[in-house]
């Protein structure tokens, strides 16, 4: 059960591209170099790193993306891993459970 300080804290949104991700499961999957960045500096202060996977709109492009564009429901991650790629970063992350964004505001190309 999560407690209150859970369901209001805001945590960052990975858009996800045609992928859902289910509870309980772990996944691996790129992020781009400055959401890899934010991750990275969250986990070098000790913190639990936790992000919101929200799936995208079908038919919608990376340059289109807003906060209307991503469904409303998705799943919250744990990361476990963040390593160097050709393109951003590697992200290994644990599948904790389901969750409901009510809000999401932008923030310098990030969603929050």
């Amino acid at each position: 059960m999560q407690n209150e300080k859970d369901q209001v804290a805001e945590k960052l949104v990975i858009p996800l591209f045609e992928m859902v991700l289910y509870p309980k499961s772990r996944t691996k999957f790129n992020v781009d170099t400055a959401t890899g960045n934010l991750l990275l500096a969250a986990m070098e202060n000790g913190e639990t790193t936790q992000a919101i996977a929200l799936t995208v709109k079908s038919g919608v492009r990376a340059a289109e993306l807003t906060a209307e564009t991503l469904y409303r429901t998705g799943t919250l991650l744990r990361l476990s891993h963040l390593e160097p790629a050709d393109e951003g970063y590697v992200m290994v992350a644990d599948v904790v459970q389901r969750v409901a964004a009510t809000g999401i505001r932008e923030e310098d190309g990030r969603f929050f």
